[in-house]
């Protein structure tokens, strides 16, 4: 009986391991945590980060995020401006060089995500789909952290 029960949660685990997968890869490109902090009350904004890879010989750039979740979604980095952070839009994406690992992050690169449409809890997958300039789509989900962001450690 203990063999029995052991194969089927190895068996149950091996199966539902991708539905807990946090990221996508299509093509040259790997998009690894996707990650968002909850977001209270709807009408906030909220910031989106993740590891973007490209693992082709060629120069590549993220360009857009689309949701339908929230009004609007922007590439944003924040500088420091003598002393002072400043958050701005970076209108012509964020460059991916061949072969190389760039961050979204806290305090650099980030998805500025604008007047999200409902509360968000921990937990939750929102699905965006990432557009990068060499025609390329990835369909993944951004999962809400909770406020203090500790728990995104943990996927």
């Amino acid at each position: 009986m203990k063999k029995l029960l052991l194969s089927a949660l190895i068996l149950l685990s091996s199966i539902s391991a991708p539905a807990f997968s946090h990221g996508a890869k299509e093509g040259d490109i790997m998009v690894k945590h996707p990650w968002m902090r909850m977001v209270p009350v709807a009408g906030m904004n909220g910031a989106g980060y993740m590891t973007l890879t490209n693992m082709s010989d060629h120069q590549d750039r993220l360009v857009a995020i689309k949701g339908d979740w929230a009004k609007k979604f922007e590439i944003h980095e924040t500088r420091d401006n003598n002393g002072m952070m400043e958050m701005q839009p970076v209108p012509e994406g964020v460059a991916l060089p061949p072969g190389k690992t760039v961050e979204l992050q806290p305090a650099g690169y980030h998805v500025m995500i604008m007047k999200i449409e409902r509360q968000i809890r921990p937990g939750e997958r929102l699905p965006v789909t990432l557009v990068f300039e060499r025609n390329q789509q990835i369909d993944t989900f951004i999962v809400a952290q909770s406020l203090s962001g500790n728990d995104h450690e943990h996927h």
